[in-house]
């Protein structure tokens, strides 16, 4: 049998390509889905959406060998088709690979269509995607259940929220226009939509796979009470954005300063938002604790 945590590296980037991934490939599609739907396109969608498609390939693909690994102790055209064929993982994995390659489908077709691959249909397959991508957690031991649907809806709700700063630091790369002050509400609303689903069912996974308060002395309730931290870093950061960026630049939108200090909180707010996903894809690869 394989050591606990003898293939931790390899879970640790599948899982981190794959969210990272879908962030990008979903971020300016979030965009225009809540955010603003006349969103004119900009020229980084289409490298972006290719950047994690590629990304979301060698995550799946990284996946599906540390699996076969850890289930067979060989990685062989044998062994990999017994894994995809004989086990949960590999049903999880074919659906989550079947949503990925529908999602660049699809992403093609709107390219040819819109000169964008990133429309706002494209969440449907991301979706079906994500939920197999679900599939395969800690959350999946118990079947179809509560704990399942948490975790897919904690998942989704992070990919968007980080994919649409990704859009928004995207769009401010591109010069500081006056008009960008119209999208602060609705990027709010949308952001605060993300932790609605996010957070609540975060905390109550953490509940479940952390029973009582002596489990955080465990490496998974280690990893979680750092995730936690970094997440309260996020809403801090946030909460700076609410309370001091955007009103100085509502009442100096034509000041660079301004917006050069909201670019700078938000590429704070996206570096603590990647920590998480790292410390999120740890977790996905340690045992939680017994009882």
């Amino acid at each position: 049998m394989p050591a606990p945590y003898e293939h931790l590296f390899d879970g640790m980037l599948s899982h981190t390509l794959t969210f990272l991934g879908f962030a990008l490939m979903t971020g300016h599609a979030s965009w225009r889905l809540f955010v603003s739907r006349q969103a004119p396109v900009e020229a980084r969608e289409t490298p972006s959406f290719l950047a994690g498609a590629a990304m979301a390939i060698a995550g799946a693909l990284i996946n599906l060998r540390q699996a076969t690994l850890s289930m067979t102790g060989q990685l062989t055209p044998a062994s990999v088709a017994s894994v995809l064929t004989e086990t949960l993982f590999g049903q999880s994995w074919k659906l989550h690979a079947a949503g990925l390659l529908l999602t660049l489908s699809l992403g093609a077709w709107l390219w040819r269509r819109q000169k964008t691959p990133q429309g706002a249909v494209l969440w449907l397959p991301a979706a079906a995607a994500l939920l197999g991508q679900s599939l395969v957690g800690h959350a999946s031991a118990e079947g179809w259940s509560w704990p399942l649907y948490a975790y897919a809806a904690h998942v989704t709700g992070g990919v968007a929220w980080l994919g649409g700063l990704f859009a928004w630091l995207g769009r401010l790369s591109q010069g500081y226009p006056v008009a960008m002050v119209k999208v602060f509400q609705p990027f709010s609303r949308f952001a605060r939509a993300c932790m609605l689903l996010l957070l609540p069912a975060g905390l109550m996974l953490s509940s479940y796979f952390i029973p009582r308060p002596a489990a955080f002395g465990s490496p998974y309730g280690a990893l979680l009470g750092l995730k936690l931290l970094l997440v309260a870093g996020v809403l801090l950061t946030a909460l700076g954005h609410h309370l001091w960026r955007l009103p100085r630049i509502r009442s100096a939108s034509h000041s660079p300063e301004g917006w050069k200090r909201l670019e700078g909180s938000l590429m704070l707010e996206v570096g603590l938002g990647i920590l998480v996903v790292l410390v999120a894809a740890a977790l996905s690869q340690v045992p939680p604790p017994e009882g």
